[in-house]
C-alpha cells in the first residue's frame, strides 16, 4: 500500500472534519488517513483504531480515489434526508421503502 502524502492544508482539513465529525466511522476513516500520511503501517493503524486490516485498507483507498470519508451507510441515510426536505410527497415511498416506516403529512392551522 502506498503512502500518503498530504499537503498541510489537507491535513489541517482532515483535522478539522475529525472534531466536528459526529459519525465514528467518518471520525475512523480520518485517523486512518491522517495515520497513514504519518507514516503508520495497516497493521499498526488497524490495532489502534480496533478494525480489520483489510477494512482499513479499504478506506485508505477509497480516499486516494474519490477522498472518500463518510460511510455508505451514512450516505444513504443523507440520500433520504435530502429527499424528505425536499417534500414529503415524494419522500414518503422512500421513507417506507429504505425504513418500513409509514409517513403521513399532518397540517396545523396557523391562527
Amino acid at each position: 500500500m502506498s503512502k500518503i502524502t498530504l499537503t498541510q492544508a489537507q491535513k489541517k482539513d482532515l483535522e478539522h472534519r475529525h472534531k466536528k465529525a459526529r459519525d465514528s466511522r467518518e471520525s475512523d476513516r480520518i485517523k486512518a488517513i491522517l495515520l497513514r500520511s504519518e507514516g503508520w503501517t495497516i497493521p499498526m493503524i488497524a490495532q489502534a483504531l480496533r478494525k480489520h486490516e483489510v477494512s482499513i485498507s479499504r478506506h485508505i483507498q477509497d480516499y486516494l480515489k474519490e477522498e472518500k470519508l463518510e460511510s455508505a451507510h451514512l450516505g444513504n441515510f443523507q440520500d433520504s434526508l435530502n429527499l424528505y426536505l425536499s417534500g414529503p410527497q415524494q419522500a414518503a415511498p422512500a421513507i417506507f421503502k429504505r425504513f418500513f416506516l409509514h409517513y403521513q403529512m399532518t397540517f396545523v392551522p396557523l391562527l
